[in-house]
């Protein structure tokens, strides 16, 4: 009897195991793109301070290469007196 409630708690542990692993990994690819807008803001008022212009966030997407600890965003803006002009915020 006490080697089959070992049995079945191994059972369970190595799939919990799986899955908590799998969770803390995922948290970098769905929380960091969540909080974006924070990045877009920050971007956003950088150029506009740099260039004393209002700017238009096109795009922005969040990448983490392996190793790098921290990630980046690439945020792609124009100016709203531009015809769409890309300006790379360097964020």
């Amino acid at each position: 009897m006490r080697i089959i409630k070992i049995v079945l708690l191994a059972l369970l542990a190595i799939p919990a195991f799986f899955i908590l692993i799998l969770t803390i990994a995922s948290f970098d690819y769905f929380y960091y793109p969540i909080i974006g807008y924070q990045a877009e803001n920050a971007a956003e008022a950088s150029l506009e301070e740099k260039y004393n212009e209002d700017f238009v966030i096109d795009e922005s997407t969040y990448s983490k290469p392996l190793g790098n600890d921290y990630g980046n965003y690439h945020i792609i803006a124009y100016p709203k007196s531009s015809t769409r002009g890309n300006v790379d915020s360097g964020y």
